[in-house]
């Protein structure tokens, strides 16, 4: 616990300092209210950070003195501006002027998530290939062919790349929870700042927004553990939301400061592509947003493609030497070189990721399914998010109708982030945990301004997002009596509006959101009903102590030593030493470069 209290902590430090530099540096400081500087600024120094070490790990391994000097340099590169140093002092009086109930509920959420990040970690893709991969940045750096020994290690992130430094000596295997869960406090920090300005009526529509689109997405975040592992998806979803919640601030915003706002939502989605291909709809609309919003058409033509060519060609450079496809699994610009996996296996593997989200157990696929044969056995897992696309596609239809019923500035551009996001992640992996980010947004539009409009509304509002959160994911005595309460404590908190007293909103507010939490908890402690809770005050366990090894076979592949998972067994790696698979994606390969070893990556035999 102590150790991701300390590196939590130590992070929102550093990556709050790197991304004001940068706002100021690059000259995207358009967001006037200081905590929304302090959000964004976070962020980008997140996403920054994860580019900057996904394209040292082009050159050298990320290795704890790598890590520890590129931050050094950025924190010093950053402290050097005025503006830095100024904005430090506003935020650490703005702290400080905090109330002890506000303090309190901060530190207490950060203890809960470091409790529960120090159990072992679940989620089932660390074990496949997350930390896998993450173990290949730190001791090898960026290596050719690498997706010939596993075709995932083809999708890394630049989220794994960002964590890569710390996994060595005491930390190695323990470093799974820090990333994730950074990621889960900082959304949940960015609800508690909307939530307090609505509390003490200082808030703007775009508030309202953001709350209600992070209360239907942290609850359910957290029953399938994705905070509590090294999973890219946690900061997926969330800047679904957050550059949403730019885009609609900034379209109600003077020329100068939407053109500055353009910009800086375009970088976001170009570094959230890094992170994961599923952002490329937010890239598309982001770079419509630019365009209009830009004085000079002409110049934003060259600047759009510009600043994303630029900032994604260490991404594009990592998957040319990975897996030889620029856009992995997309077989569209695949190069057949010698290290390369090659259109077809590409292709498979694309159709492979595609029929696993819509059936989830490939070997009840029927021989030649019929279209939409898949979508009854989908539905009885994926009910969530069914009921968000359906909301979605309900609410589309009333804004075409209706188009009036929304009197929103830059409600058509999150629209078509919707809509493009919705048909790209159904189309290509129809899951929860990559489309929520697209099909919470048109109910969050519509939830949030009834709430601004209307006090009547909102109690509804309230009800719908903390009780729906819950309920969404199956019915059962306990979430009857959760709907019950949410009823009775969404009426109080009707009953205060109409008497304000922010002490007791304080308390309604502390009350339903620890509500929202109630059902997920359960869920997670039944899913993690083999891996009991254990006390850990300093480190993590490693994933070594609860998944062991044995059983794995030493194979060897003309000079590529490997091991070899259990077959039909369990295929997931976990700890175990690299190079580790379920599978080779091609069966014969040999070293590229046999004096320079792994690192000098693989080649197929042909």
């Amino acid at each position: 616990m102590l150790f991701l209290l300390i590196t939590w902590f130590l992070a929102g430090v550093s990556l709050w300092t790197i991304g004001t530099g940068l706002l100021y540096g690059l000259r995207l400081h358009c967001l006037e209210r200081l905590g929304d500087r302090a959000i964004v600024a976070t962020w980008l120094g997140a996403l920054s950070l994860a580019a900057l070490m996904l394209t040292i790990s082009l050159v050298v391994p990320l290795s704890a003195g790598v890590g520890a000097t590129v931050v050094g340099l950025s924190l010093i590169l950053a402290w050097l501006r005025p503006e830095t140093r100024r904005d430090a002092r506003e935020m650490v009086g703005a702290i400080a002027e905090l109330g002890t109930l506000w303090k309190g509920i901060m530190v207490g959420l950060a203890v809960a998530i470091a409790f529960l990040g120090s159990q072992t970690v679940y989620w089932s893709d660390t074990g496949l290939y997350h930390y896998q991969a993450i173990s290949w940045f730190s001791q090898h750096g960026t290596v050719p062919g690498l997706a010939l020994i596993h075709n995932r290690f083809s999708t890394n992130s630049s989220w794994f790349a960002l964590v890569s430094p710390l996994n060595h000596g005491a930390l190695t295997e323990r470093i799974c929870s820090v990333t994730g869960g950074f990621a889960y406090l900082l959304g949940i920090s960015q609800l508690g700042l909307h939530l307090r300005r609505i509390i003490q009526h200082t808030e703007q529509k775009t508030d309202w927004f953001a709350a209600v689109g992070l209360f239907l997405t942290i609850p359910t975040s957290l029953k399938l553990t994705l905070p509590l592992s090294s999973s890219h998806d946690q900061p997926m979803i969330f800047m679904c939301i957050v550059c949403t919640w730019l885009l609609l601030h900034f379209s109600g915003n003077s020329p100068q400061h939407k053109n500055k706002g353009a910009r800086l939502i375009l970088i976001f989605s170009v570094l959230t592509t890094m992170v994961r291909l599923s952002a490329m709809p937010l890239m598309l609309m982001a770079a419509f947003f630019y365009f209009f919003s830009s004085e000079n058409k002409f110049k934003a033509l060259w600047q759009i493609p510009t600043i994303s060519v630029v900032t994604l060609s260490p991404f594009l450079t990592f998957n040319a030497l990975a897996s030889g496809c620029l856009l992995y699994p997309l077989s569209t610009f695949c190069f057949n070189w010698s290290w390369a996996v090659g259109k077809e296996r590409a292709s498979e593997y694309q159709d492979f990721i595609r029929e696993w989200n819509q059936w989830y157990f490939p070997w009840e696929i029927p021989d030649n399914p019929g279209l939409g044969e898949w979508i009854l056995p989908w539905v009885q897992i994926e009910k969530p998010l069914l009921l968000l696309l359906i909301a979605s596609v309900i609410l589309l239809g009333v804004l075409l109708k209706s188009p009036r019923s929304l009197e929103l500035k830059g409600k058509y551009y999150l629209v078509g982030v919707a809509v493009f996001g919705i048909i790209y992640t159904v189309y290509s992996a129809p899951s929860w945990r990559f489309c929520v980010g697209y099909a919470c947004l048109l109910p969050t539009l519509y939830l949030s301004q009834s709430c601004a409009r209307s006090l009547q509304a909102f109690w509804i509002s309230i009800l719908a997002v903390s009780a729906g959160a819950n309920s969404w994911w199956g019915t059962s005595v306990s979430l009857t009596m959760v709907t019950l309460l949410t009823i009775g404590l969404a009426g109080w908190g009707y009953w205060l509006l109409q008497h304000p007293k922010n002490e007791r909103l304080a308390h309604l507010f502390g009350l339903l959101f620890c509500l929202c939490f109630i059902t997920p908890l359960r869920d997670y402690d039944v899913t993690r009903s083999h891996y009991p809770w254990v006390w850990q005050p300093w480190l993590p366990p490693t994933l070594s102590e609860t998944y062991k090894t044995e059983g794995f076979t030493l194979e060897t592949s003309h000079d590529v030593d490997y091991l070899k998972t259990i077959p039909d067994v369990m295929e997931l790696c976990w700890g175990a030493e690299i190079p580790c698979t379920h599978e080779l994606t091609h069966p014969e390969i040999r070293l590229r470069d046999p004096e320079r070893g792994l690192s000098g990556g693989f080649v197929r035999v042909d």
